[in-house]
């Protein structure tokens, strides 16, 4: 019985340790609002996301860059090749409406805001042709978005 209490008061205060308490907002010497917490917290998640992806871009500096512009309804260049083993980066635009860039076959995915760059590596391990296409619903040219993707020996 004591060997169970025990456990059961070591279980409560290790859960005591690890709670988080919700910050007090009334406090009267803190000009701060929930408003601009949560800003300030969607600021660090931004930064923290944009440090990930600059700290994989940095894995990869020596990568041949190519730029692609995703306008509506068109991506240009609308064809891109590169060598197998090649570290290339993709480095897409948004430059009218939001569009996505999906290249099926290789596992590539990614959304392209309006006004926004998205750099994502081009897996260059396997030889051949591959469509890629436009991932966002984009309106009524979004069926004419396509680039041809070449990877060769």
């Amino acid at each position: 019985m004591n060997k169970r209490m025990i456990a059961i008061a070591g279980s409560l205060l290790l859960l005591a340790a690890c709670s988080h308490e919700a910050p007090d907002y009334d406090d009267a010497d803190d000009d701060t609002t929930m408003e601009e917490t949560m800003d300030d917290q969607d600021d660090q998640d931004d930064m923290m996301h944009d440090d990930a992806a600059a700290v994989d871009m940095m894995m990869h500096s020596d990568a041949r860059i190519i730029g692609i512009d995703a306008t509506d309804w068109a991506f240009t260049p609308d064809a891109i090749s590169a060598k197998k083993g090649e570290e290339v980066v993709l480095r897409i635009t948004g430059v009218s409406g939001v569009h996505g860039l999906a290249i099926p076959e290789l596992g590539v995915n990614v959304k392209v805001p309006l006004g926004e760059t998205v750099d994502v590596m081009l897996p260059t391990d396997t030889v051949g042709t591959f469509g890629a296409i436009c991932s966002v619903p984009c309106g009524k040219g979004h069926k004419d978005m396509h680039v041809m993707v070449t990877i060769t020996e």
